[in-house]
C-alpha cells in the first residue's frame, strides 16, 4: 500500500515538474518573439532603403529620358512650324509672282497716229474725242486736233500772277480744268470751249486759296464734281468740289485723283501706294504699291508698278488680282512716268521722260 502511494506521489511530482518546465519554455518563447519581430522590422527597413537607393537612379534616368524626349518633340514641332512658315512664304511669293508678274493681259493696244510735240513739262492731256491740250511757256493753251495734228490752236489764258501747270478734260471734251499757282495763291479755273474748239472760250475762277498750291484736277464722269490736290504745309490732300453748289470736302491725304466711269470709286496716290476710295461707303477698299492710277471702265483700272510695269486690276469690293498689261513694241516701259486713259476708256496716253523733256505716246484700245 505504502509503495503504491509513493509511486503515485512520484508520478505527480514528475508531472508537475514537466508542467513547470513547459511553462518556463513558453515564457522564454514569448520573450523571444518580440525580438524576432524587431529583427524582421529592421530587415524590412534595410531592404526598403536598399530598394529606394536602387530605384532613385533608375527614376532619375527615366526622368532625364522623358525630358530629352519632350525637348526633342518641342524642337521637332518648332522645325515643323518653321518649315510650314517657309513653305507658306514660298507659296505666297509664287502666288503673287503668278498672279502679278506672269498673268499678262493683252488689251489689243496699238499706237495712235496723233503726234504730240516734246514738252519741257508733263502738261499734255488727251480727250475722248482725240483732242490734245497742253501748256507751253508762252502763256498759251495749245489744242491739237486728233484728226489733224498739224493744226495747233493756241488759246490766250487769263492774265496770271503765277504759272499754269496742270490741265484736265471733262468727259465730253467741251471743258478744261486748269490750275494756276504762285507763292501767294493757288487757283483753279474752268474753261468752257465753244463747239468748234477755236479761240472762243469762257473762263471761270472756281477756287482761290491763300498759300495753298492746287494741282491735278479731275472731272467726274457726269461733270458734277471736280477732284483736285491741294497742299497744306507741303502735305498733299485730295479734295472734291461740287460744280453746282461749290461745296467742297476733303477725301483723304494724297494726290493725283482719278474717277471710275460710274463715279463710285476715286483712286489716288498716297505715300508710294495707290488707294481706291469708295464714295458710297467712305472706305478705302484697296492699297497697292504703285502710281498713276487711271480707270478705263467702272471696274477696271491700271497703275504703274514701282519698276514701271503697267498693271491692270478689276475692282470687285477689292482687287483680287493685278495683271501685267502687254504694251506695243518700241515703248520704253522703264521710263514711263504716267499712263492715263480717256474718259471713254478707248485711248491711253503714255508719258516718258529723259533729260531733255517729256515725250507723249497716244495709244488706241482696239
Amino acid at each position: 500500500m505504502k509503495d503504491d502511494l509513493r509511486n503515485a506521489s512520484d508520478q505527480t511530482n514528475d508531472h508537475e515538474q514537466t508542467v513547470v518546465e513547459l511553462l518556463s519554455h513558453l515564457s522564454d518563447m514569448r520573450k523571444a518573439v518580440p525580438v524576432n519581430y524587431r529583427l524582421k522590422e529592421d530587415l524590412k527597413r534595410k531592404l526598403m532603403e536598399q530598394m529606394q537607393g536602387q530605384k532613385q537612379p533608375q527614376l532619375t534616368v527615366v526622368r532625364q529620358e522623358e525630358i530629352k524626349h519632350n525637348d526633342q518633340k518641342r524642337i521637332n514641332r518648332k522645325r515643323g512650324l518653321y518649315m510650314l512658315g517657309g513653305i507658306g512664304t514660298i507659296a505666297l511669293a509664287a502666288f503673287l509672282y503668278v498672279n502679278v508678274a506672269q498673268a499678262d493681259v493683252d488689251l489689243a493696244i496699238s499706237k495712235s497716229s496723233i503726234n504730240i510735240p516734246k514738252l519741257s513739262t508733263d502738261s499734255a492731256v488727251l480727250s475722248s474725242d482725240l483732242q490734245v491740250a497742253y501748256l507751253q511757256a508762252d502763256n498759251k493753251l495749245h489744242i491739237i486736233s486728233g484728226f489733224d495734228s498739224d493744226i495747233d490752236t493756241p488759246i490766250e489764258l487769263p492774265q496770271q500772277i503765277g504759272t499754269y501747270d496742270s490741265i484736265a478734260w471733262n468727259s465730253t471734251g467741251t471743258k478744261l480744268a486748269l490750275t494756276e499757282n504762285s507763292q501767294e495763291k493757288g487757283k483753279l479755273w474752268i474753261l468752257q470751249l465753244n463747239k468748234s474748239k477755236q479761240k472762243s472760250y469762257a473762263p471761270r475762277l472756281l477756287l482761290e486759296q491763300e498759300n495753298r498750291p492746287v494741282i491735278d484736277p479731275a472731272f467726274d464722269p457726269k461733270d458734277e464734281f471736280l477732284a483736285y490736290t491741294a497742299y497744306k504745309q507741303d502735305k498733299p490732300e485730295i479734295w472734291v468740289t461740287n460744280l453746282r453748289t461749290f461745296g467742297k470736302e476733303k477725301v483723304a491725304d494724297g494726290s493725283k485723283a482719278s474717277w471710275s466711269h460710274n463715279g463710285r470709286y476715286l483712286s489716288f496716290e498716297q505715300n508710294g501706294e495707290v488707294c481706291i476710295y469708295d464714295r458710297q461707303t467712305g472706305e478705302i477698299k484697296e492699297k497697292v504699291k504703285g502710281s498713276s492710277p487711271s480707270w478705263f471702265s467702272s471696274k477696271h483700272l491700271t497703275i504703274l508698278s514701282p519698276d514701271g510695269v503697267m498693271l491692270m486690276g478689276t475692282m470687285d469690293e477689292s482687287v483680287k488680282r493685278w495683271k501685267k498689261v502687254k504694251l506695243p513694241a518700241g515703248i520704253e516701259k522703264e521710263s514711263v512716268k504716267r499712263a492715263e486713259w480717256t474718259s471713254d476708256g478707248k485711248h491711253l496716253l503714255l508719258v516718258n521722260s529723259d533729260q531733255q523733256g517729256f515725250m507723249f505716246t497716244p495709244l488706241d484700245l482696239q
